[in-house]
């Protein structure tokens, strides 16, 4: 490592508007391999992140953005972003399962059958933000744009 002054994380729900959410303090100099963590609460959600170094004269390096999953992932949902018409991918065995739609505020606003492995959904008359996505006791969420 060399002329490393520290990094910043930076996080993002919808991959477009990203948020500082850490400094991490660099070693300066060093002929030994360090590691740097950071434990970030939300990282359940499925989250994007965009890492960038400074030197200590001040120079900067972004490095590309990253998706991670998070745990709650157990279907697919896409576009995410969307601008409320998105498609749900399950499994062969939820067919005939209930899937619900949930607001921000955790308010109830949609139930629908899933009939296919591949369903629309359509969100187009609400507001834009974060919407979960529950299939069994699995969660996901969706961003309307």
């Amino acid at each position: 490592e060399r002329n490393n002054s520290h990094f910043t994380l930076y996080r993002s729900f919808n991959g477009l508007d990203f948020d500082n959410i850490t400094t991490i303090q660099g070693a300066g100099n060093s002929t030994q391999r360090i590691t740097y963590t950071y434990s970030d609460p939300a990282n359940n959600l499925g989250v994007y992140y965009k890492l960038e170094q400074y030197d200590l004269d001040g120079n900067s390096k972004m490095y590309g953005t990253i998706y991670l999953a998070g745990e709650l992932e157990e279907f697919n949902v896409f576009p995410n972003p969307s601008s409320g018409s998105f498609t749900l991918n399950v499994a062969q065995e939820n067919l005939g399962e209930f899937v619900y739609i949930y607001n921000a505020l955790g308010k109830l606003i949609q139930v629908q059958v899933l009939e296919e492995k591949m369903t629309l959904i359509e969100l187009t008359s609400v507001n834009p933000g974060i919407y979960v996505i529950q299939l069994g006791s699995k969660f996901e969420k969706v961003v309307i744009r």
